[in-house]
């Protein structure tokens, strides 16, 4: 299965502007093999939320994202 990525323009924006990270160019933290993966549990979102923490580039990052049925 492909995985697709999409994200919200104004949040990209807004992320590239403030610390100069494009979030598109994380893609790449889901090919870390010592990446933790676990469910945000902290609250009721309303919908399944995910968390990711693992390196890009040398760098480590966490993202918080959704799975969109398509």
């Amino acid at each position: 299965m492909e995985r697709l990525f999409d994200c919200d323009p104004a949040k990209r924006e807004r992320l590239i502007a403030d610390r100069g990270i494009d979030l598109l160019s994380l893609i790449p933290i889901f090919a870390d093999r010592s990446r933790l993966d676990f469910e945000d549990r902290r609250r009721d979102y309303g919908e399944m939320r995910y968390v990711t923490i693992g390196q890009v580039g040398g760098r480590v990052f966490t993202l918080v994202y959704t799975i969109e049925a398509r």
